[in-house]
């Protein structure tokens, strides 16, 4: 067991054999004060944990219902409980388990103002042991107090539901609808396109240039996304459309962060892009955000390019200056 210090905080680690046969380094607990922020602060992107890469992990070991359901980063200690953004303070965890779970837990201790420390310790599974198994959650008044509040959760691995949508009738038919028409293979584009000839019949109106996506077409494309991973892979998921080296986020869940779900504009909306399922792709909350950043600089780029020879007025105010 190895003892790491950084700043406050004290972190013991452990050893376990990766499937490859090397050797990786667990985070077994964490201990330190807590620091409420006054206003929650802004989330960076996490760094990845100690134990490498989970996506190239899960791969390798075929461990096929943690691919589906998703995982992220999950800070031990929060950032809003004044934890450090720090590898030592990160584990893989679901993002339901991260977003729900574990974060009613964390906001239970930021309210109970008389507790002063955190320790968070960790037991891992045995058959993927870069893999979190259970948590246990310690808070105390003081580094001398014996009755703590605890709570000990478990990272029991759930079914998403695929849809992100209430399974009512309304969705029921709707599924119904869209199977009858699905293509025998997912297109590589236009993957949603075969909807916009049944619109009428999904009761979707007719599309329009540079309009956004309504809540019904969001769930006619939830659908058949989850309708083809049911074909392909026997289980009903949301994944994105765009390839892992693109996404890094292919599985989606509902509760995610990074990997939540969103119905973007293949042709961008600030495009004229039309709101057809034709110009529809389901992507993580992470890549469209990549993306908007993207477009947004190109479009600063245009637009000075076009201030540059378009002229611009004199300082005297007697004409054009070219």
């Amino acid at each position: 067991m190895g003892t790491h210090i950084h700043g406050k905080f004290t972190i013991l680690t452990g050893h376990a054999q990766h499937t490859n046969g090397s050797t990786m380094e667990q985070v077994r607990q964490i201990t330190g004060p807590i620091i409420r922020s006054a206003m929650p602060k802004r989330r960076k992107g996490a760094p990845h944990p100690l134990m490498g890469s989970t996506a190239t992990y899960m791969s390798a070991s075929s461990e096929r219902d943690l691919e589906l359901i998703g995982f992220e980063n999950g800070h031990l200690i929060s950032v809003d409980l004044g934890g450090p953004d720090i590898s030592h303070n990160i584990a893989p965890m679901f993002s339901y388990f991260n977003q729900v779970s574990y974060r009613s837990i964390e906001q239970k201790i930021y309210v109970d103002a008389r507790l002063k420390i955190m320790v968070v310790s960790i037991n891992y599974r045995q058959d993927l042991p870069m893999i979190p198994r259970e948590f246990t959650i310690r808070a105390f008044e003081s580094e001398t107090d014996v009755k703590p509040f605890w709570e000990t959760i478990e990272m029991a691995v759930a079914t998403p539901n695929p849809y992100a949508f209430a399974a009512d009738e309304d969705t029921s038919r709707l599924t119904e609808i869209i199977r009858g028409h699905l293509p025998h293979a997912k297109p590589d584009a236009e993957p949603y396109g075969f909807m916009d000839k049944i619109r009428a019949e999904l009761g979707c109106s007719a599309p329009q240039e540079a309009t956004k996506f309504s809540a019904r077409e969001k769930q006619c494309i939830y659908i058949a996304n989850a309708l083809y991973s049911e074909r392909e892979t026997g289980q009903a998921f949301l994944r994105s459309d765009q390839s892992a080296e693109i996404d890094p986020f292919q599985t989606l869940v509902r509760m995610g962060g990074r990997n939540r779900p969103e119905v973007d504009h293949v042709q961008p909306k600030s495009w004229n892009g039309p709101n057809t399922f034709a110009n529809a792709q389901l992507v993580s909350k992470y890549f469209n955000a990549r993306k908007l950043a993207s477009l947004e600089e190109d479009d600063k780029i245009a637009l000075t390019a076009t201030r540059r020879h378009s002229g611009r007025l004199s300082k005297s105010g007697l004409g054009t200056i070219y």
